[in-house]
């Protein structure tokens, strides 16, 4: 007879020693043989589970495997019922305390997620995720399930949700927790910053104090939000390692694709500190259906339960149909109805478009403006010399990347300094004030009256040289990029939002993510843009987001050099094709 036990968190499963039971038991999913115990291990998945008990269904389950199974089979029921919802009834909801009332998408997300052991918020840009799963976090405190919570993020975002006391600028400034934590929640939060200045480390040091008595004693929710960054950091790591071990934890990534790459040391740190927390959630506004294998770390993350496949591979090659130089690439996509139905029963999808159709309409406009004549010597010079080095039958996509990248600083007006195959430094081909870019965002400036206006720029000597010439004008600019301090970034970002200065030079990859205060533009131009469609989604929802029916228009301008690399890009991004297919698909040529 076959028996089916427990072993901390696995299943020991002891079949028979005949061929027929051993040939079923090899085909439970991630099994492995236990010589010394004459038995076959694997996880206690539902994928397990369900093998198991089709497999043997007159077996002989021990008591704490019997709960465990039957654990499962109510989170397979309750997965069904969020992956089949038709309308949902949030009246469960009614008499709880909020801090503000939740719009109804927002209730609808709180209802299907709060209760499960993971969830993804899978919520457009401004759509309000922050406060569902502050709301989420009250919810499992007052239920007794977790006395405290890691929110992970990135960094120009972490400060979002938890602000220090010596960050404050002005009376009226908090941060998300302040702003929607519900009134019945005490609270204990902090927030890592690798290299503090004195008044940060001061309350630092006063929440250590804090947190050192919560674990004796928990009264409040203990909170600590880190840039996932810092994952990397031993000593960060190693410290987030023991908070999880100390207290009932709830985990959360914002803007989860910053763990997609599977390989990624702040991923493998953000799954380890994952398998001692009982609660998990993603908030993402990027939809993972576009790049459905981008979907296996943040999913996997949650619970491997949720895709069923134990690697990446065979995730892989379920999904995806490969092809190129020695079967590498993906040259398509397959079973995206199965992965869709796989997603949607743990996490809730909502566009701007279905739960907020008060918000402006963005108008996309392009400006073209011609490389200046030093621009268009240094530019030709870089396309012969690629065209030297590189023959499209050896074409090496990512350091063709790298390529582009340098005939983009050309264009922006600048050219790397090499020495030795290393880049040393930045050369100034054209002064900022003669700079064709430059000066057409002077134009926008002035046509943009009194509204502010936020310039996006990829390279840090861009910023450099246009807040340079707004300064020389007298126009009142700040720069935020990847330099900025975090006590600055602080700054900024509120003083944007009270209106006192009116552009804001910034990098999509700093300041294009999770930044809520930056919707009192109404003016976007970008001068230049990374290969990355998700930095250029969301650095135009930062303007296009909860609040900003305050415009009557988001305008969104492009400066475009035609005839150069630039026009190709734009048209990647807003296609959300990956640039470096293209450029396998195409040949090199066709992209210069």
């Amino acid at each position: 007879m076959t028996k089916v036990i427990m072993q901390g968190k696995d299943i020991l499963v002891r079949t028979p020693n005949n061929y027929i039971e051993q040939s079923k038991a090899r085909k439970i999913p991630q099994r492995r043989w236990l010589s010394a115990q004459k038995a076959w291990k694997c996880r206690a998945s539902l994928a397990n589970f369900d093998y198991i008990n089709g497999a043997w269904p007159d077996a002989i389950w021990s008591e704490d495997a019997a709960i465990a199974w039957n654990v499962a089979v109510e989170l397979k029921e309750k997965r069904a019922a969020v992956r089949n919802r038709g309308e949902v009834d949030t009246s469960c909801l009614d008499g709880v305390l909020f801090k503000m009332p939740p719009m109804p998408h927002q209730r609808v997300a709180l209802t299907l997620g709060r209760d499960m052991p993971y969830f993804g918020y899978l919520m457009d840009q401004g759509t309000g995720k922050t406060k569902v799963d502050i709301d989420d976090t009250a919810h499992n405190f007052r239920e007794d399930r977790i006395d405290a919570w890691i929110v992970i993020a990135p960094n120009s975002v972490k400060t979002n949700w938890v602000m220090w006391e010596c960050h404050k600028e002005h009376e009226d400034d908090m941060d998300a927790i302040e702003a929607h934590m519900p009134d019945d929640i005490p609270v204990t939060k902090g927030v890592w910053i690798s290299q503090p200045n004195g008044a940060e480390k001061k309350e630092w040091d006063a929440y250590l104090s804090e947190l050192n008595a919560q674990s004796k004693r928990t009264k409040s929710l203990v909170i600590l939000t880190v840039n996932v960054d810092a994952l990397n950091v031993t000593r960060c790591f190693e410290f987030l390692l023991q908070f999880v071990k100390t207290f009932r934890t709830k985990i959360t990534v914002d803007e989860s694709t910053r763990i997609k790459n599977r390989a990624s040391g702040r991923t493998k740190a953000a799954m380890a500190l994952r398998s001692h927390c009982l609660l998990a959630r993603i908030l993402s506004g990027t939809p993972v259906i576009k790049r459905p294998l981008d979907s296996f770390a943040q999913f996997n993350f949650l619970s491997e339960d949720i895709l069923g496949f134990g690697n990446f591979f065979s995730f892989r090659n379920h999904y995806a149909i490969m092809g190129g130089f020695k079967d590498k690439q993906v040259i398509n996509y397959k079973n995206l109805d199965d992965l869709s139905d796989r997603i949607a029963s743990c996490s809730y999808r909502v566009t701007k478009e279905e739960c907020l159709p008060d918000l402006p309409p963005k108008v996309y406009l392009k400006r073209r403006v011609p490389l200046s004549a030093p621009q268009l010597k240094a530019y030709n010079q870089m396309k012969k010399d690629m065209l030297v080095e590189w023959k499209d039958d050896v074409i090496n996509a990512p350091i063709v990347l790298t390529q582009l990248l340098r005939l983009q600083e050309i264009i922006g007006g600048y050219l790397p300094v090499m020495e030795d195959g290393k880049r040393v430094g930045t050369h100034e081909i054209i002064a900022p004030e003669k700079n064709p870019k430059f000066n057409q965002v002077l134009e926008v400036l002035d046509e943009s009256g009194d509204s502010q206006v936020i310039v996006w720029c990829r390279f840090t000597a861009e910023i450099d040289g246009i807040y340079a010439l707004l300064k020389k004008k007298g126009i009142s600019a700040e720069k935020f990029y990847g330099a900025t301090k975090e006590r600055d970034r602080v700054s900024i970002r509120k003083r944007f939002a009270r209106h006192e200065f009116k552009v804001l030079v910034a990098q999509t990859s700093a300041g294009g993510i999770g930044i809520d205060e930056f919707k009192a533009a109404c003016y976007e131009v970008y001068v230049s843009n990374s290969h990355d469609t998700e930095q250029r989604v969301q650095s135009e929802d930062r303007a296009h987001r909860i609040g900003s029916e305050i415009h009557d228009n988001i305008f969104i301008t492009d400066i475009i050099t035609p005839g150069t690399v630039d026009t190709k890009i734009i048209y990647a991004i807003r296609h959300d094709l990956e640039l470096s297919a293209l450029i396998m698909k195409d040949g090199l040529k066709a992209w210069l």
